[in-house]
């Protein structure tokens, strides 16, 4: 379970999650193309909820998680160009921060309208029971309502999309998301 705890789009304010770990928009160019056939996807490239379904699983069954970098200690770089470079041209996976920011630059590429959630894993203890926000969703605003994926939680099988209504308090956001499989599989 994921608690959301801020909202915030990335061209407003940057996000941090831990030491040294920065979320930003980035300058540098996301080669929508690449990313396209590291995936393998080769459908329509409408912002629709049919084309999100598609992405998602292309998206999850072309590029690995993993995350060997910080189980070797080495600080994430997140910048676009570095997480281009590693798993579009690298052929390598990622971790959540990763394969969401990604995933997110190859939306917002499509026309995409996506805002970058902060949430904490939850599962297993009280939600009051303080611990870091460090997990990156995604919300996609569709007509249909907003949609959230994430990848690197337990709820973030491999094409799993969430639909979710959301109650928002001074401080905490509470959602109730129902699962959604992916027409693709």
């Amino acid at each position: 379970m994921l608690e959301l705890l801020s909202l915030a789009q990335h061209r407003q304010r940057p996000l941090y999650f831990g030491k040294g770990a920065l979320l930003a928009m980035s300058t540098s160019p996301f080669d929508q193309q690449a990313w396209l056939d590291r995936i393998g996807y080769t459908g329509s490239l409408q912002p629709t909820l049919d084309t999100l379904y598609k992405l998602i699983f292309a998206h999850s069954h072309g590029i690995a998680y993993e995350s060997l970098d910080i189980m070797l200690g080495r600080t994430p770089k997140l910048d676009i160009a570095s997480l281009q470079r590693k798993m579009i041209s690298g052929g390598r996976g990622g971790y959540c921060l990763e394969q969401n920011m990604l995933f997110r630059e190859g939306l917002r590429s499509l026309g995409y309208n996506i805002t970058s959630l902060q949430g904490r894993v939850v599962r297993g203890m009280a939600i009051d029971v303080p611990r870091p926000a460090i997990h990156l969703l995604l919300q996609v605003s569709m007509p249909e309502g907003p949609y959230w994926r994430t990848w690197g939680s337990a709820t973030s099988l491999p094409h799993r999309l969430y639909y979710c209504e959301r109650a928002s308090s001074r401080r905490r956001h509470t959602s109730r998301c129902d699962s959604l499989m992916s027409a693709a599989s």
